[in-house]
């Protein structure tokens, strides 16, 4: 990759941190304690999915990293252990037919970055 890819792939990964904390305070209450723990969370998902990203690229392991560290943030919120394995199927739903809308919308047209 080169480096403006990977500034972009940056940029990207940090907006869809914000978007799955939005995500995730739509269905689980947060809590005023627990603020610290839901950073360090977001700051190691955003960092390992980067990592997942620019040196892996493996997408079982992609996987299975978003669908861990998803259930990992919910313990940043209160509620049951129900509540928080609804929260990260759907969650990880609904980012998943979003990016499958975005592949299907704009998959015929070849993007290239010069």
């Amino acid at each position: 990759m080169d480096q403006f890819s990977i500034f972009l792939l940056l940029i990207l990964n940090g907006i869809g941190t914000l978007i799955l904390s939005n995500y995730m305070e739509l269905f689980l209450s947060k809590s005023t304690e627990k603020r610290t723990q839901r950073r360090i969370s977001y700051a190691i998902y955003f960092v390992g999915i980067n990592i997942m990203n620019i040196w892996f690229q493996i997408p079982i392991l992609m996987l299975l990293w978003n669908i861990g560290i998803f259930f990992v943030i919910t313990f940043g919120y209160e509620s049951g252990m129900r509540q928080r394995m609804v929260a990260v199927i759907v969650t990880y739903l609904i980012l998943m037919l979003s990016e499958e809308f975005v592949i299907l919308f704009i998959g015929n047209y070849e993007l290239k970055v010069t």
